[in-house]
């Protein structure tokens, strides 16, 4: 991985090394959820979403896009990442109108 994470839980627990001080570093815990009885999920380990984490980041780019720092790619970069909040959005009210969601059915 990029920077030096730290895949802890495949798809759930990852761990970040600090930017300039190496020896700290930062657990970040996604959801986890495993099958339950019949088609629904259990919550494994309660933790963030992809959703959440990408609102955090766009928040960020925000604050970059407003100020002297600001340039072409950092308007890009907020782009896509409103692109990726607006994907999973559309994804999670399609799982909703379908009755499928909160469920391990696709």
């Amino acid at each position: 991985m990029r920077s030096g994470i730290t895949e802890l839980t495949v798809g759930h627990l990852y761990e970040l090394p600090f930017y300039e001080d190496k020896a700290k570093s930062l657990s970040i815990q996604f959801i986890e959820k495993a099958n339950g009885e019949g088609d629904t999920l259990t919550t494994v380990n309660d933790g963030i979403t992809s959703e959440q984490l990408l609102e955090v980041v766009e928040a960020r780019q925000k604050h970059f896009c407003g100020h002297s720092c600001n340039c072409p790619e950092n308007d890009e970069a907020l782009f896509h990442i409103q692109e990726a909040l607006r994907l999973l959005e559309k994804r999670v009210k399609d799982r909703i109108v379908r009755g499928v969601y909160g469920t391990q059915n696709a």
